[in-house]
């Protein structure tokens, strides 16, 4: 799976082909990536690492913080992030500590500092440079949006055209494909409220699961090509469950029918 990800970067560097970035952040966003950084700790505590003996543990006196060592490019810092340790130089890695991070923590990571310009992969190599901007793109992707109290909302079964029939597809598939989670039931509605209109996918699912479940699906649907309207994601209520039921709407797909 490492070795599929680098042919896709070189094949990316080569292509330059969109289809290609939606490849790499969907295998990016599916394993754990490496972060170098150092430990900082204070002095006492150092001190007590220094006098302990091989085999030793000794409890620390204060809080220990892991900061990320940012790499420079030009006038630009970037969050680095490794397939594998091995690709960066020996010298390198051996002098830096290391954290296994998803590409969704790094990504909320870079767009809390402002100094960033946004994250790179295997800057030693073959570098992957996602910029902040489109971060910031995928972030609101994920993020739900308030609508205003007192505005006028209606939900839409997706329409019988190609788009919509490759959207749903897209959802069904994914749905299929799941040995994880336990997903129960799928809503998928076109969602309209005064001059704005998306998707809407609804995911009956353990709580804790959503922000992966949804992470995955809109690396599926981002893999899959272009869509006319944004996607929002919504977790399963009961009152939003009527609400779309009162709107004509039935499960795009459900476990109890598979």
């Amino acid at each position: 799976m490492e070795q599929n990800i680098r042919e896709l970067i070189h094949k990316f560097h080569l292509e330059k082909e969109e289809n290609l970035l939606s490849d790499i952040l969907f295998e990016l966003g599916n394993r754990n990536l490496w972060m170098p950084g150092n430990f900082k700790m204070e002095h006492e505590d150092v001190q007590k690492c220094m006098d302990a003996k091989e085999g030793d543990a000794i409890t620390t006196a204060k809080d220990m913080y892991f900061t990320t060592d940012y790499l420079r490019s030009g006038e630009e810092l970037f969050f680095p992030l490794f397939i594998a340790k091995e690709d960066s130089p020996e010298e390198y890695r051996n002098r830096v500590s290391w954290m296994n991070v998803t590409l969704n923590q790094a990504a909320s990571l870079t767009l809390k500092d402002d100094t960033l310009a946004g994250l790179v992969v295997n800057a030693f190599t073959e570098p992957f440079i996602i910029t902040r901007e489109f971060l910031e793109y995928l972030s609101n992707k994920m993020n739900s949006h308030v609508v205003p109290k007192g505005t006028e909302i209606s939900f839409m079964q997706l329409d019988n055209n190609e788009e919509s029939l490759r959207f749903g597809s897209v959802i069904k598939d994914f749905a299929d494909s799941d040995k994880t989670f336990h997903i129960r039931k799928i809503y998928a509605a076109i969602f309209e409220r005064e001059q704005e209109t998306s998707y809407l996918i609804m995911i009956d699912a353990a709580s804790q699961d959503y922000e992966i479940i949804f992470r995955q699906l809109n690396f599926s649907l981002m893999k899959a090509g272009k869509w006319k309207y944004p996607i929002d994601f919504c977790p399963w209520s009961q009152a939003m469950e009527k609400e779309l039921v009162n709107f004509g709407l039935r499960p795009i797909w459900d476990w109890m029918r598979t």
